[in-house]
């Protein structure tokens, strides 16, 4: 038992020497069989093309998008509380203005109004009758005839009684006004875009009741909303240009209104624009998109679309100084037929890379101007060629056993 014991503890040791023998050959054997990278070559330059960037005059349209509305809306309700005698309109009619759309009880009305006037013509009477007191009666307390007291109360007297007729002639005007108010009438022409009331049912004044909405489409608004930086560019009277998509039309018109206010939150101002529709074939509520064109220019750094690398938001140029290519993040909008407007990111006389884009990187060394061997590359892989059908060099221990 002893004797296998040691036979098969000196097997063990023999096999551990092997491993550790085989391992360190791996790790301390010829360098030759490590595999080796490629090494970075540094210091080498690109050859671009360049422009400065130069400013020039911009007649950018400012465009925008909005919703057409009525110039006028009116939500017309009763100027007393009434019953409905009858509506006399139906949705969708046109109307012209001082035109009678509801017209409510009248009984009522020409009742008060009566009762108004009755009670001013007595006390006119009473404002006569006390003034006649007066002037007869004035004299005689001067002279002392009755008693000197009697004169101030008699000025009093006719005083207060002219002064309730007064009031009483108001009242009863109002009450004549409040004959005229049992007609809801139009206040401008237009079109009666809903009618809310029936015959019958009781128009309050408090809370309100709205009788019937007009909206006036001879002309149309569109609201929109401008960046701060365009403001300067607009103003009053310039002309616009609408597109209706829903309607396949195009209009033109002019601005009307720039908001004195800028808003904190959007950076924006209200610019009012308005249209004509006087065949009022058109709608309000229509999706507008909206084209103003500025009758005042501004200058504005245009590069060409070429010069601007990345996709989206995020844009870049290149910017050349001291022969070292650095990028730049810029801000751009497209100007059409392959110009664009830097709005950030240049400041203008910056020398910007304009061809070879494609194989700079920030930081990158480049050689200004146009490469002239571009032009004879194809001649030289034209003269590889055929080493390249030759195939393969043979290695160096080799080339005896070709020959």
């Amino acid at each position: 038992m002893s004797v296998t014991r040691a036979h098969r503890s000196r097997r063990c040791m023999s096999l551990l020497t092997s491993l550790t023998v085989a391992v360190t050959a791996l790790a301390c054997g010829n360098r030759d069989d490590l595999v080796h990278l490629p090494e970075v070559q540094t210091g080498q330059s690109v050859d671009v093309s360049v422009e400065v960037v130069s400013r020039e005059t911009v007649r950018l349209p400012v465009v925008a998008t909005g919703t057409t509305q009525p110039t006028r809306v009116a939500n017309l309700g009763p100027q007393m509380t009434a019953r409905i005698d009858s509506v006399m309109v139906d949705e969708g009619d046109t109307v012209t203005e001082g035109q009678t759309l509801v017209r409510l009880d009248v009984q009522n009305a020409r009742l008060r109004a009566a009762q108004a006037q009755a009670a001013a013509v007595a006390a006119q009477v009473q404002a006569q009758l006390a003034d006649y007191e007066f002037e007869r009666l004035a004299p005689l307390a001067e002279r002392g005839t009755i008693s000197a007291e009697r004169g101030p109360q008699l000025r009093a007297r006719r005083d207060a009684t002219a002064s309730s007729a007064e009031a009483a002639s108001a009242a009863a005007a109002q009450a004549r006004r409040g004959v005229s108010d049992t007609q809801v009438r139009a206040p401008f022409g237009g079109i009666i875009s809903g009618v809310f009331v029936e015959a019958g049912e009781i128009a309050t004044m408090m809370p309100p009741k709205i009788l019937v909405r007009l909206v006036d489409i001879s002309e149309l608004e569109v609201r929109i909303h401008v960046h701060e930086r365009d403001l300067a560019r607009i103003a009053l009277g310039d002309e616009v240009r609408v597109h209706l998509p829903s309607a396949d039309v195009s209009v033109s018109g002019t601005v009307t209104h720039i908001a004195p206010e800028i808003q904190a939150h959007t950076r924006s101002a209200e610019v009012v624009t308005r249209i004509p529709n006087a065949d009022l074939r058109l709608r309000a509520g229509l999706f507008a998109e909206v084209e103003i064109q500025p009758t005042t220019a501004r200058e504005g750094i245009v590069v060409s679309t070429d010069v601007i690398g990345g996709t989206g938001e995020s844009r870049f140029v290149y910017v050349i100084e001291d022969g070292v290519a650095h990028r730049r993040e810029v801000e751009v909008r497209p100007l059409g037929s392959g110009r664009a407007e830097v709005i950030e990111g240049l400041t203008g006389g910056e020398t910007i890379v304009s061809g070879g884009l494609s194989s700079l990187a920030d930081g990158a060394s480049v050689n200004v101007g146009e490469r002239p061997e571009e032009q004879e590359e194809p001649e030289e892989q034209e003269e590889q060629t055929p080493h390249a059908a030759a195939g393969p060099l043979p290695a160096a221990g080799q080339e005896e056993a070709v020959q």
